[in-house]
């Protein structure tokens, strides 16, 4: 299982958002563009998230001092 965390407030990344879009399975800003897909295989449903960034700076790593809540 791969885990993102994405944070707003980094130091070097802009928070301005400017003009935002978003739908059910999908959020657009000046930053960052996600979409979300559901698929099924066998007895499970899935989910893939393709995230699209304006810079590197949106990534964290789960080294930031930000707690791991389990999931």
């Amino acid at each position: 299982m791969l885990v993102m965390l994405i944070s707003s407030n980094s130091s070097t990344a802009s928070t301005s958002t400017g003009n935002v879009t978003k739908t059910d399975t999908t959020y657009k800003d000046d930053n960052m563009e996600i979409e979300i897909t559901t698929g099924k295989a066998s007895d499970s449903t899935y989910y893939v998230a393709d995230i699209k960034f304006s810079s590197a700076d949106y990534l964290k790593t789960a080294l930031d001092k930000t707690p791991m809540v389990p999931i």
